[in-house]
């Protein structure tokens, strides 16, 4: 097999959130690429499983909730050229539309970034699979704490240090979570008990992300910090190195 098979992919209208088609068993279908999701997840919908099948359950933090779902044995998927075989997956109801209008099959998740390090090209709109090429050019190489299923990036605000998960499926660039931030120092808005602020300076090692939009969304329940997701990530072309605990930046 090609050592960093590339894929192409398509963007969904108005989130902008990257949608690869992979084969799951024997049905083909379109799959949102989602980092924080803590298993690979397919639509019951789409691939039933019969009472029984079950192996085991676990908890999903969804929406600020805490939910018992079942996980399944998993079929391999197969994106493109390669093969991916999660040791489990999540069966639910997606909510997701695909860009066809059909419905969504499914999310690949943590388990496919811990296997392989991701390249995402934006101007080719293509994603490729590890190993991490030389000579990059990068701007910024962030460190990632890896820490059961979920991968934060560490960056420090305002002298505090942050874990913000890494989120390629939230079209937000920045969502704080601590209950402690004061977002008072920057220039905010209220609305909806939310406040939405620029954040001048969000600093990470080696460097920093400058003019972050943000949203102060306090809740003690979530897993970490805060999250980072693509409106921050698709400023770069970048490399998703969980195996490396880095996520490179470079620019587009």
């Amino acid at each position: 097999m090609d050592p960093s098979p590339t894929v192409g992919f398509a963007r969904l209208p108005q989130s902008g959130l990257i949608e690869l088609r992979a084969r799951y068993g024997d049905r083909p279908g379109p799959y949102l690429l989602d980092s924080g999701s803590m298993l690979d997840v397919v639509n019951s919908a789409v691939h039933p499983f019969e009472p029984g099948e079950e192996v085991d359950t676990t908890v999903l933090y969804m929406e600020g909730e805490s939910l018992a779902v079942h996980t399944y044995e998993a079929e391999p998927f197969l994106i493109g050229r390669y093969a991916h075989q999660p040791p489990q997956v999540i069966a639910v109801e997606v909510p997701y539309t695909a860009s066809d209008g059909g419905p969504m099959h499914g999310l690949l998740g943590h388990p496919l970034f811990q296997e392989t390090p991701i390249g995402i090209d934006w101007g080719k709109q293509t994603l490729t699979f590890g190993p991490v090429p030389p000579a990059l050019g990068v701007r910024l190489s962030l460190p990632v704490e890896i820490t059961g299923e979920h991968a934060c990036v560490l960056a420090i605000l305002d002298g505090e240090p942050l874990k913000l998960l890494l989120e390629t499926a939230a079209p937000f660039e920045v969502l704080l979570h601590r209950p402690d931030f004061d977002p008072a120092p920057f220039q905010s808005d209220e609305e909806a008990g939310t406040r939405r602020f620029t954040l001048p300076r969000l600093a990470v090692e080696g460097g920093g992300l400058s003019g972050v939009a943000a949203v102060h969304d306090p809740d003690p329940k979530a897993p970490a910090d805060g999250r980072i997701g693509l409106g921050v990530l698709s400023r770069y072309n970048l490399w998703i190195d969980y195996p490396g605990e880095r996520v490179l930046l470079m620019d587009r």
